[in-house]
C-alpha cells in the first residue's frame, strides 16, 4: 500500500513554504508554495489542506494552475474547516464528539462556517446563539453550543489562529423562565415491587437484565447508564463469585472508583454471574443481538422498556393503580416532573445517602460527583414533601379562638396518597381523643408496629364503663397533639393510638388500602363515631 502523501515544510527568509506533489496542465510536478506566515502548526494546517486538494485533483483527473494554488495557500481555514479538524483530534484523544459536532454543523455552520477564523468575533458568536433561540431551541442547547465554541477556540488560539477566545464575552439572549421540572423517583416499595415482578416468558432474559442493572445503579454507587455499559467484569470481585469489592468506571469524569458492593447486591451480580457462564473478563451487559454484538452498547437508552416493564409490574402488584396521580408521575410528563427513567435510579442513590445522615462531602465521592453543586442537583425531589419545623412556625395560642378554622364543610369522597390518609386519620383522632374511651379485644396476629391486634373489625368493640381502668404509658414517649391516653382490659391486653396509627401507615405503604380501611372505620366506630365521620360502610372518608 502507498504511503500517504504528506508534503514537507520549508523554511526561507520570507518565512515556512510547502513542498508536495500536485498535477498541473496534465504533468505532476513538485510545487514549493509560499504559505504566508512564520508560524509553524499554521503551516502544517495549510500543507495539509493544500496536499488534500492535490490528491483530490489527481483523483479526478482535473489539472490546476499555480495561480490557483497559491490563492489556497494564502488563504485561511473557515471557520467550518476548522471545526471538522479540531474534533478529529478531539476524537482521536478518545472524546466523545456526537453531541457538540451535529450542533455545530446544524447551527454554526450556517451563520459563520464561510467566515475565515481569524475574523470571527463575539459578535458572531452571538448570532449563533440568536439562531438557536430562533430554531425554537432550549437554553440548554445555548449552553451546550457555548462548550462546542470554546473547545474550537480554544485549540485555534493554541495554534496562534486566534488571539482572545470569542466565546468569553459572548451572552445568551432572554429566555422565558421555564418550570424546573424533577425526574420521577421509584419509592422503595414500588421499586420492591418491580424486582418481585416475575416478567414475560418471551423476553426473560432482557427484562432481567434491566432489573440487575437497575440494582448496581441504585446500589453500587448509583452508576450512571453510561458506566453500566462499560462495567466489565475484571472490575469487579468475579473470580471466587463473592463480589465483595468493584470499581466503578465513571465515564463521565474518567476517576474511577473502587467501592465496597452492598450485601443486598452480591446475590444479584452472583445469579447473572452464573447466567452469563461465570466470565472473568469481557463486558457485564454487552450488546446482546445486531451487528454489534459482544460489544460495547453507544448512545445506549432503555428508558422506553424500563417505563413498559414498571407498568406490567404495577399492574400485576396493583399498586399504584393505573390512571392514578402517582401513575400519571412515573409515566408522563406534568405539570412538575418528568417521568421515570434509568437515571432515576442515581437520583434514589443520591436521596438515600442524604436520607441516612451521610455527610455532603462523602456522598458526593460515593456518587462520584466532582463538586457539592453537582451533588445537590440530584437531591431535588419533586417526590418527597419537605416539612417545615415546628419551631419556625408562628406562636398562636389557637387558631380557633382567633375565629378561623371553625367551619364545617361537608368532606367529599376523595382518593388521597397514604400521607393525606394518615393526616386525616390523625385529626379524627385527636378530635375524638379526651371525649370517649375505648379498647381493643383480639390477639396478636404479628402486624409490625401494632401490637395486640388482629386487624378485623370484630376484634374492637367499646366496653363497659366500670370494667376498664384508664392509665398512662410511660414507656413510652408520645407526641402531645395525639395524648397518651391507653386503655387497659381486664385481661391486661393494652394498645394506644400511637400504634393504632403505625399499623395504618404500615398497610398504606405495603399497598394494602382496603385493610388500612377496615382499620381505621373499626377504629372509629369503636370510639363511638358514626357513619357520617367514618364515611360509610368502609371508611372512604377516613382511610381513601
Amino acid at each position: 500500500m502507498p504511503r500517504k502523501a504528506t508534503g514537507q515544510l520549508v523554511w526561507k527568509a520570507s518565512g515556512w513554504h510547502g513542498r508536495f506533489w500536485s498535477l498541473i496542465d496534465g504533468e505532476r510536478v513538485r510545487v514549493c508554495v509560499k504559505l504566508d506566515t512564520t508560524h509553524k502548526p499554521v503551516a502544517k494546517i495549510k500543507l495539509a489542506r493544500l496536499v488534500a486538494e492535490a490528491d483530490a485533483a489527481a483523483t479526478a483527473t482535473t489539472t490546476a494552475t499555480r495561480a490557483t494554488i497559491a490563492r489556497t495557500a494564502k488563504r485561511n481555514e473557515t471557520f467550518s474547516e476548522a471545526c471538522e479538524r479540531v474534533y478529529l483530534l478531539r476524537e482521536a484523544a478518545g472524546l466523545d464528539i456526537t453531541a457538540d459536532l451535529p450542533l455545530l454543523r446544524r447551527i454554526a455552520f450556517e451563520v459563520i462556517g464561510h467566515l475565515d477564523v481569524a475574523v470571527v468575533e463575539t459578535g458572531h458568536v452571538n448570532t449563533i446563539f440568536d439562531s438557536i433561540q430562533a430554531a425554537g431551541l432550549e437554553l440548554a442547547s445555548a449552553h451546550r453550543m457555548r462548550y462546542a465554541l470554546r473547545a474550537v477556540f480554544k485549540q485555534l488560539k493554541r495554534e496562534g489562529l486566534q488571539r482572545v477566545c470569542p466565546t468569553v464575552d459572548a451572552s445568551f439572549p432572554v429566555y422565558e423562565k421555564k418550570v424546573g421540572k424533577e425526574r420521577a423517583v421509584l419509592s422503595d416499595a414500588e421499586f420492591e415491587a418491580y424486582l418481585s415482578w416475575e416478567g414475560t416468558r418471551r423476553y426473560a432474559t432482557f427484562e432481567f437484565e434491566r432489573k440487575v442493572m437497575s440494582c448496581v445503579s441504585r446500589m453500587f454507587g448509583g452508576l450512571r447508564i453510561s458506566d453500566i455499559t462499560a462495567l466489565r467484569w475484571e472490575s469487579l470481585d468475579s473470580e471466587s463469585g463473592q463480589f465483595a469489592w468493584g470499581f466503578a468506571p465513571r465515564q463521565k469524569t474518567k476517576r474511577p472508583q473502587r467501592l465496597e458492593i452492598p450485601e443486598q447486591l452480591r446475590p444479584v451480580l452472583r445469579e447473572w454471574w452464573q447466567r452469563e457462564g461465570k466470565k472473568t473478563s469481557g463486558l457485564v451487559f454487552a450488546a446482546r443481538y445486531g451487528a454489534t454484538a459482544g460489544e460495547q452498547r453507544k448512545k445506549f437508552s432503555c428508558a422506553v422498556e424500563l417505563r413498559r416493564d414498571l407498568m406490567a409490574a404495577f399492574e400485576a402488584h396493583g399498586t399504584p393503580r393505573r390512571g392514578s396521580r402517582r401513575w400519571t408521575e412515573l409515566f408522563t410528563e406534568t405539570e412538575f416532573t418528568k417521568p421515570v427513567d434509568f437515571h432515576s435510579f442515581r437520583r434514589a442513590f443520591c436521596q438515600g445517602l442524604a436520607d441516612a445522615e451521610v455527610s455532603a462531602q462523602t456522598a458526593a465521592t460515593l456518587a462520584g460527583h466532582s463538586s457539592l453543586k453537582t451533588h445537590s442537583i440530584y437531591l431535588r425531589n419533586a417526590d418527597r414533601a419537605r416539612s417545615v419545623p415546628e419551631a419556625a412556625l408562628p406562636k398562636l395560642v389557637s387558631i380557633k379562638a382567633l375565629g378561623l378554622g371553625t367551619t364545617k364543610e361537608k368532606v367529599a369522597k376523595t382518593t388521597a396518597t397514604p400521607f393525606d390518609a394518615l393526616a386525616e386519620a390523625s385529626m379524627i383522632f385527636a378530635s375524638l381523643r379526651g371525649s370517649v374511651e375505648w379498647s381493643l379485644r383480639g390477639e396478636d396476629n404479628g402486624t409490625p408496629g401494632f401490637s395486640g391486634v388482629s386487624g378485623e373489625e370484630k376484634a374492637l368493640s367499646v366496653p363497659e364503663p366500670d370494667s376498664t381502668t384508664v392509665v398512662r404509658d410511660s414507656r413510652t414517649t408520645i407526641p402531645p397533639v395525639w395524648g397518651a391516653q391507653v386503655v387497659a382490659l381486664p385481661a391486661g391486653a393494652r394498645v394506644d393510638v400511637i400504634d393504632l396509627l403505625r399499623a395504618i401507615d404500615v398497610a398504606l405503604l405495603r399497598g394494602e388500602p382496603h385493610r388500612a380501611r377496615r382499620l381505621v372505620a373499626a377504629v372509629l366506630r369503636a370510639m363511638g363515631a358514626d357513619d357520617r365521620a367514618v364515611g360509610g360502610d368502609d371508611g372512604d372518608v377516613a382511610a381513601e
